[in-house]
């Protein structure tokens, strides 16, 4: 990318500039028509149908911002998870598009005509030309990362793809501004843009568009250095855009950075994944395939391609290797190719903070992609520049090749999902969705994710128990779920506790306390196919009043052990009328709940402090295990079983007044420990109040949440996380003070 040598860079769009990128759009369309229309963009889990439709009814329905959803997997935030956009372009459009199918594959093809209109605008700049940007725009809509995203459910890599190029755009004229103003005006920009790939849900290409500008400004300034006496002016340019690029980045992001690292410090993501996970199975070796890696190729997981008239277009840009500009994009390009063979670099790579949290080294392609585009820019203008007369019909072929080997014979046009007509013959869901009341359905056999019924249950108003939120998820919750769907003779209980109302088979289903209600004929065609319909009955209310409770402390590893080994597994708990919470140390726990609980049991020596209470609590009648008030240092699961067996079984549901996203209201009819089947607990930020008095919310039964309550009463549950407000503020501010920089020094740019 380099210096621009040759040909002033465009300040304006004429009329072939505008009748270029109107051929770019009509390229999208029909891009659309061809793949996605009448289909779910590869969408394999209903994901993005569902945050379609969290949003849309959210901002239409409840008129508030999704902080939460109670949707999948047993409730979580939603716009704190990096990988949901938020004030993003797809937020407007899943809002003001009815059908979530249809939001879902238009918010793809817009991005990936915006990212080609970008790319149009990065060549302009460079080049010159009209042409050659034409051509780069179109190689880049249509280059193996961008499409693979589209058809492959990847709108959290797909999103950002179209806000890089701007990026550059903005860091290529910040490298030749000429005045300290237009430096920063220009660094503000850049970080703008750089601050929507993380606001369009996009932590991943963040990181490797933070290492293409980087990249990119080194090398430069590398080039500045050599060819320059007084390096002076090269490093302060360079720390002047260091730090106005990275404060508007950041301080614009914020509203989504501080939620997000603090969602994810609670989930899969809150540490660094393995070395092969970073790989993945895409990494450039022969093991992975390598010849269908190479840009020629076709294959739909092939995030290198460029199609063959792009592939020469690039190797003819190679032939002005001695400009700069150039040099620096192909070097620029090595590297990126080097990242993904599973070199030292890409072992360098891994052990810088963050990259070693992402997984798929493979989106490093998107360097590529963008590198790819920029040569082939250059290689058609060198070739243009050679021709002559035929010049505009060797541009028109250019762009006809382009465009016919996109849409007829790079991808064969995937199996339509006619998705209204599977809706209507997936009659289990249909007769269940028509039942009122708050309760979660579940697939049998598949416990760690919803797998194809993601496309249906929300659009039925329906909620799957598994987990379908992407690839982040909450630890506690996964194991719960995968042991209820391994120990069959558990299973209904577990789901219970989960508020699993409903369970479906692809087959008959012998598992004690489901009762069967229906086979339903097979839906044709569908994603999922799942006629066979059973009632738990040990289903449990979303929420209720447990008469007894039991209080485990110790490390986490303990408390699995005896929660799933000695509790939950055993006939004499009964998780309507019991809870079991947990914690670290018995000081975690209100006063008020701790002196209410039924049963403590002890997996670690109380400290000085937890002794006291711990005699305060064994003298107001509280039963210990191991009963260390009279010496005792261990317990059996005989004692744990006797002493569950010894509690009330009476069942108290309670009634829902209010459930929206961000906010919870129950009538509680008596006192106790309200027992709500919703991971609250689990995520900073949830406050509850009964009749105005703060309440603590504590872990229940590992997944759920717990509220002691005192007397009956309205208990108001509201979500709205400090980090979030912190964000707002920071974001505010960013914003204010860049666009007050911007509109200061844009008289002194134009």
């Amino acid at each position: 990318m380099g210096s621009i040598e040759g040909g002033k860079p465009a300040r304006f769009l004429n009329k072939k500039d505008l009748l270029f990128i109107l051929i770019i759009i009509l390229a999208g369309v029909a891009f659309y028509f061809r793949y996605l229309s009448s289909r779910l963009s590869g969408d394999g889990y209903g994901l993005w149908n569902n945050v379609a439709i969290m949003i849309r009814q959210s901002a239409l329905e409840y008129h508030v911002l999704p902080l939460w959803t109670h949707l999948f997997s047993g409730g979580m935030p939603l716009i704190a998870n990096p990988e949901i956009p938020f004030m993003s372009l797809a937020n407007l459009l899943f809002v003001l598009i009815k059908d979530p199918n249809v939001a879902v594959n238009v918010v793809a093809v817009f991005h990936m005509v915006l990212g080609a209109i970008g790319i149009y605008l990065l060549v302009k700049l460079l080049e010159a030309s009209s042409e050659s940007s034409l051509v780069a725009g179109l190689i880049y809509m249509f280059s193996g990362f961008l499409t693979n995203r589209a058809l492959g459910s990847g709108l959290p890599q797909l999103l950002p793809a179209a806000f890089i190029p701007f990026v550059m755009i903005f860091v290529v004229k910040c490298q030749k501004s000429r005045t300290i103003k237009e430096l920063v005006f220009c660094s503000v920009l850049a970080g703008l843009f750089m601050s929507m790939i993380l606001l369009s849900g996009g932590f991943q290409l963040f990181l490797w568009c933070a290492l293409l500008v980087g990249l990119y400004v080194g090398l430069d300034f590398l080039f500045k250095v050599f060819k320059s006496r007084n390096p002076v002016n090269a490093i302060m340019s360079l720390v002047v855009f260091g730090l106005v690029f990275s404060a508007v980045c950041v301080g614009i992001s914020a509203v989504k950075l501080i939620p997000g690292f603090e969602f994810t410090a609670g989930t899969s993501r809150a540490g660094a994944v393995s070395y092969d996970d970073f790989l993945w199975k895409y990494s450039l070796t022969p093991q992975s395939e390598i010849l269908k890696a190479i840009p020629l190729g076709s294959s739909t997981d092939n995030f290198l391609k460029i199609g063959v008239v792009g592939s020469l277009l690039a190797l003819a840009g190679l032939l002005s290797i001695k400009k700069q500009r150039i040099m620096v994009t192909a070097l620029i390009l090595i590297i990126s190719l080097l990242i993904m063979a599973d070199t030292f670099i890409t072992h360098f790579i891994y052990s810088i903070p963050f990259f070693n949290k992402a997984r798929v080294v493979m989106y490093c392609s998107i360097i590529t992609a963008v590198t790819l585009a920029i040569l082939a820019g250059r290689g058609a203008s060198f070739i243009l520049e050679k021709v002559g007369r035929v010049k505009y019909i060797l541009f028109a072929l250019f762009v006809a090749l382009i465009i016919a080997d996109q849409l007829f014979f790079t991808f064969k046009p995937l199996p339509k999902m006619e998705l209204d007509r599977e809706l209507k013959e997936t009659y289990a869901l249909q007769a269940i969705s028509k039942e009122s009341g708050i309760f979660r359905v579940h697939y049998a056999g598949f416990d760690f994710v919803a797998s194809g019924g993601g496309y249906y249950f929300t659009q039925l108003g329906l909620e799957p128990m598994e987990w379908t939120s992407g690839n982040i998820w909450l630890p506690s919750y996964t194991l719960f779920t995968q042991y209820a769907g391994e120990n069959k003779d558990i299973s209904s209980k577990m789901w219970g506790m989960l508020n699993v109302k409903y369970v479906l088979g692809n087959s008959e289903l012998n598992i004690s306390g489901l009762k069967f209600v229906k086979k339903y004929d097979n839906c044709s065609n569908c994603a999922s196919n799942y006629p066979y319909l059973y009632e738990n009955e040990q289903f449990i209310d979303r929420a209720f009043t447990a008469k007894n409770s039991v209080l485990v402390i110790g490390d986490e590893s303990s408390q699995n052990s005896v929660v799933y080994g000695s509790m939950i597994g055993m006939p004499a708990f009964d998780p309507k009328s019991t809870v079991i919470l947990t914690a670290n140390s018995i000081k975690d726990i209100p006063r008020d709940a701790l002196m209410r609980v039924n049963l403590i049991v002890l997996l670690k020596s109380p400290s000085s402090d937890e002794s006291q209470l711990l005699t305060m609590y064994a003298k107001g009648g509280g039963k210990i295990l191991p009963d260390i008030t009279n010496g005792k240092v261990q317990t059996s699961p005989d004692e744990i079983m006797a002493a569950l067996g010894n509690f009330s079984r009476a069942y108290s549901p309670a009634s829902i007044s209010l459930y929206t996203p961000n906010k919870i209201t129950i009538n509680v009819e008596s006192p106790g420990f309200l027992v709500i089947s919703e991971k609250l607990a689990s995520f900073p930020g949830w406050k509850a109040s009964l009749d105005g008095q703060n309440k603590g919310i504590m872990v229940a039964d590992v997944v759920n949440s717990v509220v002691y309550l005192d007397k009956p009463g309205k208990l108001e549950l509201t979500y709205l996380p400090g980090s979030f407000v912190t964000g707002v503020v920071i974001s505010i501010i960013a914003l204010v003070a860049s666009l007050s920089v911007l509109i200061a020094f844009r008289k002194s740019v134009v």
